[in-house]
């Protein structure tokens, strides 16, 4: 095969595969929520409820000071559901688990973010549950 014709090719070939990838992160982002967290005015907690299905993650955010106290509480009928607390840096988890409630002291000021997904084995097998997270920070 000739030089050009190879490497007509092998651009077709890495294109249709970047293609497919762009639209395999694409269809499974599309389920993907991200939440500014709000608390009304002269309350210390939040209440958000939600829909996830297969690999779709929600990630709340929030900002905090060091030191401040958090309770969190996630409930759904579905036992594979879990989440996780992430500093702003992302580093490391402060928290990922999937029982719940849970109170903790957070460790530096800035922002936070609480995320919810399902376990990989419920993910492949295209699952869905619903969730409340209740949130009280002070």
């Amino acid at each position: 095969m000739p030089t050009r014709n190879r490497r007509h090719f092998l651009k077709c070939f890495v294109g249709f595969g970047i293609l497919g990838m762009e639209q395999a992160q694409a269809k499974n982002s599309a389920g993907d929520k991200t939440v500014i967290v709000k608390f009304p005015k002269g309350s210390t907690s939040a209440r958000y409820s939600g829909h996830i299905q297969s690999s779709d993650v929600h990630i709340y955010k929030f900002k905090a000071h060091a030191g401040q106290k958090i309770s969190l509480d996630v409930t759904s009928s579905h036992s594979a559901l879990f989440y996780s607390l992430y500093d702003v840096a992302g580093d490391a988890g402060l928290l990922d688990q999937d029982d719940t409630p849970w109170s903790g002291v957070l460790p530096t000021e800035g922002s936070y973010e609480i995320t919810i997904a399902l376990m990989r084995s419920a993910a492949r097998r295209d699952e869905a549950a619903k969730y409340k997270l209740t949130m009280i920070i002070g």
